[in-house]
């Protein structure tokens, strides 16, 4: 299944519910980057999820480097950056590049003010199911079997560094949400600054 426009969601869960093992994933391959690099931007920026996640940043980096050796280092201005996040977190580094593109900064400043804005972000999420983390081997069997039947929800983030961390849990997927936000809130610099809010079916 190919994340493209062809996408079907709903019919993607389905199957994910219905396997017994966790599904195989494939990043973009550094062709499949580097065949985006053929138009007429003249700057381009990737943001990729987490290097701890997935293979996405180290396929960026090799489709630039092989760009540039075939076409100069000169011929266009590739930024390739780690979110160290997903989903949200990198919507709000895109964004944050938007924003200053629109300032007119030059290049190398987007993309310097782009990674510190990263390095201040913070991301949280809430599990429905640890169906998902027991089947790729972040949470064990018997932790999945010890708590699932308390209907314990957790409460989960990013470390500095882009792996996932528990930063708690809640007997509710209410208490859990409740629990974020009262984390973001306790963030001194949280005023003023974006929040991204990103759910699968879950208005």
């Amino acid at each position: 299944i190919r994340d493209d426009e062809t996408f079907d969601q709903k019919r993607f869960l389905e199957l994910v519910k219905e396997a017994k093992d966790c599904p195989k994933t494939a990043c973009p391959s550094p062709e499949d980057f580097k065949e985006q690099f053929d138009c007429e931007a003249e700057c381009i920026f990737i943001v990729t999820l987490s290097a701890h996640l997935s293979g996405c940043y180290n396929s960026a980096c090799l489709a630039k480097s092989l760009y540039e050796e075939e076409h100069g280092a000169e011929a266009k201005k590739i930024a390739v950056i780690d979110s160290l996040s997903a989903s949200a977190g990198e919507l709000n580094v895109a964004l944050c590049i938007r924003d200053l593109c629109e300032q007119g900064l030059e290049f190398d400043e987007v993309v310097r003010q782009a990674e510190e804005y990263r390095d201040q972000m913070g991301s949280y999420f809430v599990l429905e199911t640890l169906d998902n983390l027991r089947k790729n081997g972040r949470l064990t069997r018997v932790q999945s079997l010890v708590t699932s039947p308390l209907h314990i929800k957790l409460l989960m983030g990013a470390t500095p560094e882009g792996e996932i961390c528990k930063k708690g849990q809640a007997m509710s997927i209410k208490q859990a949400l409740s629990k974020m936000v009262s984390l973001m809130a306790a963030d001194p610099k949280h005023e003023g600054r974006r929040l991204s809010i990103v759910h699968c079916n879950c208005l």
